[in-house]
């Protein structure tokens, strides 16, 4: 007789237990909101990298943690508008449409990419660089900036990509065609 009432009372507060912890399952899932799939970077994405498959995965998170504009499907072969940072979802806003090369993503509002040569004794630069463009001044005799802070935005053997400011853009596409454009690095 005992062994019985012992089972009824050891059901009785397992019931209890299961349908208080249910309710505060319950209870956090309403507060933190559904599951949802995001899209987050596996490591640090540069602006204008083109991102492929090994660059991204894709997370479950509660959607209270979910930015409203995040993606919820790799942008595999879009090029990044923004740079990207490990852990954080993506967001529409980082990305660029469909087709749009990483070198005019990588462009802020406003600019121009122009490829500069290297010249015989070109500086050791790197993307993300800032420099200056110089020109000569026929009516003077000395070097005139044409563009100041300009973005290194790629580096090949023989010519330097950086992103100008509109205002700056005919000027140095004039020095270009003269001949006589140099890049000078500046501390930004």
């Amino acid at each position: 007789m005992w062994s019985w009432m012992v089972a009824v009372a050891l059901a009785t507060t397992t019931g209890v237990v299961v349908h208080r912890t249910l309710a505060a399952a319950e209870a956090g899932a309403d507060r933190y909101g559904s599951p949802r799939s995001v899209v987050m970077p596996n490591r640090e994405l540069a602006a204008g990298q083109v991102v492929g498959d090994e660059d991204v995965t894709v997370t479950v998170v509660p959607a209270s943690s979910a930015p409203a504009q995040a993606l919820r499907r790799a942008p595999i072969g879009r090029a990044l508008t923004a740079p990207a940072h490990e852990g954080q979802a993506l967001v529409e806003a980082q990305v660029a449409a469909p087709g749009v090369s990483g070198l005019a993503a990588s462009l802020g509002d406003r600019q121009r990419a122009v490829a500069v040569p290297r010249g015989d004794h070109p500086l050791p630069l790197d993307a993300g660089d800032v420099v200056d463009v110089l020109a000569p001044d026929a009516t003077t005799a000395t070097m005139v900036e044409v563009a100041t802070g300009a973005r290194v935005l790629e580096v090949s053997e023989t010519t330097v990509a950086v992103a100008v400011d509109d205002d700056s853009v005919s000027d140095v596409a004039t020095a270009l065609v003269g001949g006589a454009a140099v890049l000078t690095l500046s501390s930004g």
